[in-house]
Parts: structure tokens; C-alpha cells; sequence
């Protein structure tokens, strides 16, 4: 048996592979850093969005973004984080097509991000005076109570374009179904699992797990982003190799568990 100072017997190829994983992320987040930013392809939620809002604009509506249940300071924080970083593309667009844009909220922190990220959108766009700040609003922490306020903004405020991005609990599925119901064009993406089949059966258009993360890097640039995404992706498509090359032994009869449990 192999023994390692400091590392359990029988966890060594784990450790192993985690140190790779890390490494891989490492290498292409420094590389996209220093001005080497892998090519994204165009997504096609872009597209949605676009056409989402611009009937908004055609039917004189109104364009409602959720950024989910989640709030900046709990474990669902990346899918809200994902969810803001596609919000200055949308808030220009907006402002562009002097869309008036409602931004509930049920965290605190998210609300002051909110507002200033839809502001400066505003602004940069030559439109400060469209933007409107009763606009941004704080709902509750509770998730109910927020998904009953989110109704609520649906049906009394003519929204024509529901843009549904971030984790989810129940509300997926209410949200979705309000926004149906008032005939607004609805994008949607959750990195919920549970949620997932309500936004794919309920959306116009729905961005399925990770690909709300591909969405904000895609849309920020973000360095680092854009980075952790190309090496995941390099990291997914080494583990599909592997799968599909021990497939192939095992028919053989070459065994590889073993070495996976050292």
C-alpha cells in the first residue's frame, strides 16, 4: 500500500486529480489575464434576449430582471453573480430602447449592486434621465414573500419581457408560470436542478445549469471568467476522453478501477 506523509491512504488519486483540476483552472485564468482571452462563441440566449426585449420595445412594455432567490452573501452566490453579470448588457439595451426596467431584489447587498449597475448603464448610453430608481426593488429575504412581489411587479406594471436568470427555490416555477400568464416573453436560466425543468417547459427561451455562467462571461469579458470557463470546458471534455477510453479497455479486459484507489 502507498503511504504519503500528511495524505490518506486510498485518497491519493483524488488528491492527485484535484491538484490537476486547479492547476488547469490556474493556467488558463493567467493566461486570459496577461491579454490571452480564449474565443467564446456567440450564444444563442444572446439572441433570445435581444428579441425578448426588442418586442418589449415594439409593444410599448416594460422589461422585468430577476436575479433569483439567492443573495450575494449565501452559497448561491455564483448563480447570482452570473445573473448580475449579464445585467449591464440588458440595462443598455434598455436604455437604448428607453425601456423602463424593473430590478427586484431580495438581498440587501444586491440591491445597492443593482442600482448602480443599471445607472451607470443608463449613463452610458447618453439616457441617465430614463433611468428610474423606484424601479429597483427591495422585495424580502423571504423567499414567498419575494416570489409574490415578483408576481406582483408581472402583472401591474405591463411587462413584456421577463429576463429570469440565477438560482431558484419554488419561485422558478410561479415566476415562470406569472410571466406566462401575462404573455411576456420569458428568458430563463437556474443552476437549481429542481428548478430547471419548470424554466425549460415554461420559458421561451431557457439556458440550461452552467450555461448562466457561459452567459455573464460571455457578456463581462471578464478576465477571469472567461478564464475558469475555457478550463472547465478543457477539463470536461479530458474527463468525456477518459470515460469513453476506459469504456473501451474494459471490453478488453484491462481494469483501471484499480488505479483509482490508491
Amino acid at each position: 500500500m502507498i503511504k504519503m506523509v500528511g495524505l490518506i491512504s486510498g485518497k491519493i488519486s483524488d488528491f492527485v486529480v484535484l491538484i490537476i483540476f486547479w492547476a488547469t483552472l490556474i493556467y488558463f485564468i493567467r493566461r486570459s489575464m496577461a491579454g490571452k482571452l480564449p474565443n467564446l462563441r456567440r450564444l444563442p440566449a444572446i439572441d433570445a434576449i435581444d428579441e425578448a426585449l426588442g418586442r418589449a420595445s415594439e409593444m410599448g412594455k416594460t422589461v422585468l430582471f430577476s436575479h433569483g432567490t439567492g443573495t450575494l452573501e449565501s452559497s448561491e452566490a455564483a448563480g447570482s453573480l452570473a445573473a448580475i453579470a449579464a445585467l449591464p448588457y440588458i440595462a443598455r439595451k434598455c436604455a437604448q430602447l428607453e425601456l423602463q426596467l424593473f430590478l427586484p431584489t431580495g438581498s440587501h447587498t444586491a440591491y445597492n449592486v443593482l442600482s448602480e449597475v443599471a445607472r451607470e448603464a443608463y449613463q452610458l448610453e447618453g439616457k441617465p434621465e430614463l433611468f428610474n430608481q423606484n424601479n429597483v426593488q427591495y422585495l424580502s429575504s423571504v423567499s414567498r414573500a419575494y416570489s409574490a412581489g415578483v408576481m406582483s411587479t408581472l402583472m401591474t406594471q405591463n411587462v413584456g419581457a421577463a429576463i429570469m436568470l440565477g438560482s431558484y427555490h419554488h419561485a422558478g416555477l410561479m415566476l415562470v408560470e406569472t410571466a406566462n400568464r401575462v404573455g411576456a416573453l420569458a428568458v430563463g436560466g437556474t443552476d437549481s436542478t429542481a428548478q430547471i425543468p419548470w424554466f425549460v417547459a415554461g420559458c421561451d427561451y431557457a439556458l440550461i445549469g452552467e450555461e448562466i455562467y457561459a452567459l455573464g462571461a460571455y457578456i463581462s469579458k471578464d478576465p477571469i471568467s472567461v478564464g475558469g470557463l475555457a478550463g472547465l470546458d478543457i477539463l470536461k471534455a479530458v474527463i468525456l476522453a477518459i470515460m469513453a477510453l476506459g469504456v473501451v479497455l474494459f471490453q478488453v479486459g484491462v481494469d483501471l478501477s484499480k488505479w483509482f484507489t490508491v
